[in-house]
């Protein structure tokens, strides 16, 4: 009921409040979809469906599980947006319920909501709900710096508060004189939220007393025309901060959003943060996709809606393009949590991208074509570098060649998953061709030199179909690709076409026999990998433990952490981490399995924790006991304070396993004035 309550709060139509008041009949009751569609409709069962499987995921699963579930979230939205809308009033029903919880349970709950769901909800427009998310989720996941802000607020709230007050009598008198007999006008001030104070605290590393703009004012008056007018006044009355205005009239945000933002010196000398938009541009603020049920006389579907979202198409086009389940989760998490920057094509075309992107960011968003063979670019008329990165507001001409083509180092210039995911199928690509091309030019030679009689076309060509089974590939084209790459011997081919040495195993066959073969290519190509004994240092190759590794340096995998394995180039197998970047930009033929030896004694290796702090005296000794105490070993430890009345330290610690890690973690979250623990 109280999830029904929150739906029509946002005035969505019928069907999604029956939606709300039965979405959890499927799951917990003896209640089918076949029941509620004959009672109730196809359109209704088909929204329970839809809220009823995303109850079902849960994001901190393992990466192929969490991939599948964010799919199954986005085909649901994208079918109809008010699956979403349902789900988020339950969760903010869930949100105002976790005292109910164990504490483990709270603050898994609340890191979700803080990490997935009120973005979501930020995307779709849905501030008010959007606020609340983030409140709630903030005093359970950081209860400590969530009580420390509240009460710094709170001392200032009288003063705060007849400021304010002040601050809308001066400007309510500044639009009387200027909209006379107009009550439609309305002046308010709204405090932050603390969350929103944290992070700015936390990002701009500024103290509390340093925050100024504590309360956003907000002028809502009748038409478009008003609220440039209302700017005018505004800025004939007080100073605009130079590069704080920004026109969302003009050049709405992707949901919706419109309003004029500027940022003043006012009374005292302080910064006024003032926001303008109409009566309409308001209730959409405030509601986001939901405002607009309302506007059109709730005609339009949830379908229609989802299709006003450039970022819910976006995140559409991943499901379809993305089948690795690393680079899915990282093109979702960045290109829908990220803030934005807007930038126009020389012809005016407005586009969208997320914040950071460089001018090679753009030329991809343009189409693929012209990040491909962009050679140089213009931004605001003069030429500049492809790393540049953009502003608000940039006008953005790209120059291409056709003798251009993409760079691995560009990989280290772009920002957006879209170009990341174009460079990376591009340089496969080319990978792929020319072991195509060294692969059938392997095949032509080693046949011509055992073939008797003529260079072995003939033979090819009766025992191709015997060759794909044998050696389990797909077509001509993989036959080369998987030769070229050296992950199958040329002779075993030639082989096994010519009819030599039949017994010989032979194939790059599936699991460990597959990666024997990839090992046994790696050796002839690498000398440290062939020729003297090698060790494994705890890992297993390939089923093989005589194998040289080495361990990446960005990563530093952890015994008891999922790995796998990268062939280098005359420097052995890399351990990775599942999930490090460089993994993921390896090519799948170069990767190979890989698992810790249980037999093996586990080897110290250096690992650096991040901790985030209260900078009180003590603090430091405080969590180097609390390290010392579980055995570790702690090999550096650097301290920065921070102006806001935190610090970060930094702890270069000698693990030997996940499980230290986390116990490390655990111990370092009780200790008080901790208040978050990342490994980096």
């Amino acid at each position: 009921v109280n999830v029904a309550h929150l739906i029509a709060d946002m005035k969505l139509d019928a069907p999604s409040i029956v939606t709300a008041l039965l979405h959890d009949t499927v799951e917990d009751t003896e209640v089918s979809l076949d029941n509620i569609q004959s009672e109730f409709g196809s359109e209704v069962a088909h929204l329970v469906d839809g809220v009823t499987k995303i109850g079902r995921i849960h994001f901190h699963s393992r990466q192929e599980q969490q991939a599948e579930n964010y799919r199954k979230m986005i085909v649901a939205m994208a079918q109809d947006i008010r699956v979403i809308l349902v789900k988020l009033a339950d969760r903010t029903h869930n949100i105002r319920t976790l005292q109910h919880m164990s504490p483990k349970k709270q603050k898994e709950v609340a890191r979700e909501t803080l990490e997935l769901y009120a973005p979501l909800a930020h995307r779709l427009g849905l501030f008010r709900l959007k606020t609340e998310l983030e409140e709630t989720s903030f005093r359970y996941l950081l209860p400590e710096a969530y009580h420390h802000l509240q009460a710094m607020v709170s001392s200032r709230q009288g003063q705060r508060q007849a400021y304010t007050e002040g601050l809308i009598g001066i400007i309510g008198d500044m639009m009387e004189d200027a909209f006379a007999g107009r009550e439609s006008v309305v002046v308010t001030g709204r405090p932050k939220s603390l969350y929103s104070i944290y992070q700015k605290m936390q990002s701009q590393d500024l103290e509390f007393d340093d925050i100024q703009d504590l309360t956003a004012f907000r002028i809502v008056v009748d038409d478009v025309g008003q609220c440039y007018q209302a700017l005018g006044i505004v800025h004939a009355n007080w100073k605009p901060v130079p590069g704080r205005f920004k026109d969302y009239i003009a050049l709405p945000k992707p949901n919706g959003y419109q309003s004029l933002h500027t940022t003043v010196i006012g009374p005292e000398g302080k910064r006024i943060e003032v926001q303008i938009r109409t009566h309409e541009m308001h209730q959409i603020a405030e509601e986001g996709i939901a405002a607009h049920w309302q506007y059109k006389g709730g005609e339009s579907k949830g379908v229609d809606e989802a299709r006003r979202f450039s970022w819910l198409r976006q995140l559409v086009e991943w499901v379809t393009q993305l089948n690795d389940p690393q680079e899915f989760i990282h093109s979702v998490k960045e290109d829908l949590f990220e803030k934005e920057v807007f930038v126009f094509s020389p012809r005016g075309q407005l586009f969208s991208l997320a914040k950071g992107s460089s001018v090679l960011d753009f030329a991809y968003r343009i189409h693929t074509d012209v990040g491909h063979q962009c050679k140089s670019a213009k931004v605001n008329g003069r030429m500049v570098p492809l790393k540049r990165k953009l502003d608000n507001g940039d006008t953005v001409e790209i120059i291409t060649s056709s003798n251009q083509s993409p760079q691995r180092e560009w990989l280290d210039i772009v920002r957006t998953s879209k170009a990341q995911t174009r460079i990376r199928s591009w340089l496969k690509k080319q990978q792929r061709d020319e072991s195509i091309s060294i692969g059938r030019e392997l095949l032509e030679r080693e046949l011509k030199k055992k073939c008797k009689n003529g260079d072995g076309k003939k033979e090819y060509k009766q025992n191709f179909d015997r060759v794909l089974s044998k050696f389990d590939v797909r077509d001509e084209e993989h036959l080369f690709t998987i030769l070229g790459y050296g992950q199958i011997s040329v002779t075993s081919v030639v082989n096994e076409i010519l009819g030599l040495n039949g017994n010989q195993r032979s194939g790059i066959g599936k699991g460990e026999q597959g990666d024997e073969l990839v090992l046994q290519r790696a050796k002839e190509k690498s000398p440290l990998l062939a020729g003297r004994p090698t060790k494994s240092d705890g890992v297993i190759v390939g089923g093989k433990r005589n194998v040289m590794i080495n361990f990446c340096g960005s990563c530093s995998p952890l015994n008891g952490e999922d790995v796998k394995g990268v062939i280098t180039r005359g420097r052995g197998i890399k351990i990775h981490r599942e999930g490090c970047k460089y993994l993921l930009e390896a090519d799948e033929e170069r990767r190979i399995n890989a698992v810790w030896d249980e037999a093996a004694v586990a080897r110290p290796r250096h690992i650096q924790l991040k901790i985030v702090c209260e900078d009180t005296p003590g603090i430091l000794a405080n969590m180097s006991r609390a390290i010392s105490s579980l055995g570790v070993d702690i090999g550096s430890v650097v301290l920065k304070k921070l102006r806001n009345g935190h610090g970060i330290a930094r702890f270069g610690l000698m693990l030997s396993s996940i499980d230290e890690l986390n116990a490390v973690v655990i111990q370092l979250q009780q200790e008080q004035g901790v208040l978050s623990v990342e490994r980096v």
